[in-house]
Formats: structure tokens, sequence, C-alpha cells
């Protein structure tokens, strides 16, 4: 038991949203330390995307930023039933665009000691929801239209 606790202290929490508004897509990501402390941050997508792209886009980023920092067990939340769904295996990828992504993820996965998927109600999301409408609200200058915007510690 003590090792279980151990275990789960050390255990780093993402959680991932997007958001479409009139000014274009957006993303966020809230990472969540051990100890609880919020680290948020918001980027802004210049070219098109579906929802679960960007759902897809926002994961795929927060893993990879997660193995750059050496974190090495994650509890990854969302709101998106499909995506965690998907990537808990319990759904198939349908969508030939998403394949890609679901590959993508499954390669990442293998980096971490531990990683779980869970998917929670949107009202359990706010934070991650509020800056992903943040990241879709920013207006990118012209000439940088091949990259996402990253808006980070906002808050």
């Amino acid at each position: 038991a003590l090792l279980l606790y151990i275990e789960e202290s050390i255990v780093w929490k993402i959680h991932f949203d997007r958001s479409f508004t009139f000014h274009g897509s957006g993303a966020s990501v809230v990472l969540i330390t051990p100890s609880g402390d919020p680290i948020p941050q918001a980027f802004h997508l210049v070219f098109p995307y579906t929802k679960n792209i960007a759902e897809y886009e926002e994961l795929i980023s927060r893993m990879k930023l997660a193995i750059k920092w050496n974190i090495h067990h994650v509890k990854v939340v969302g709101d998106s039933q499909l995506i965690i769904k998907q990537v808990n295996d319990e759904y198939k990828v349908k969508d030939e665009k998403l394949i890609p992504y679901k590959k993508l993820v499954e390669t990442l996965k293998e980096y971490f000691v531990r990683i779980t998927f869970e998917q929670i109600p949107r009202a359990q999301n706010r934070s991650a929801d509020a800056m992903a409408t943040v990241g879709s609200m920013l207006c990118i200058p012209p000439g940088n239209n091949d990259m996402p915007f990253f808006v980070e510690n906002f808050c």
C-alpha cells in the first residue's frame, strides 16, 4: 500500500480541451503538478482542424512536453468521450483522418512508466475549456499562420 501511495504522489495530470469561435480555433492544456500546482497553457490553431483533430493535437503536444520534462507518471483527463475511449481502445478509430493521431498517441504512451486516460464531465474541465477559448480568440499577425501560437502560464 505504501508503494502505491508513493507512486500516486508523483502522478502529473493533463487536462486538455479545444474551442472554436468566430475568430478561429484554439486548444489548451492545464498541467497539474504532483503537488497540485496548475500550469495553464493555450494556443491558437491557425490552420483548419476538426474538433477531434484539435483534441488529438493538444493531447499529443502535451504528451511530448511531459516526455521532454521527464515526467513518467501521468493521468490524462479530458471531456472528449470519443478521444478518451479511442486511446483506451474502447472505441475503434473509424475516421481515417484520426488514425495517424491515434497511432502517434500509442507510440508516445511507451515513453511513460504509467499513463492513464480518463473522461470527465465538461463541468470538471472548466480551466482547460477557458484556456481553449482564449486560444481561439487570439489574433495572429499575418505571416505566422504556419505554426501554433502559444500563450504560456496565462492566469
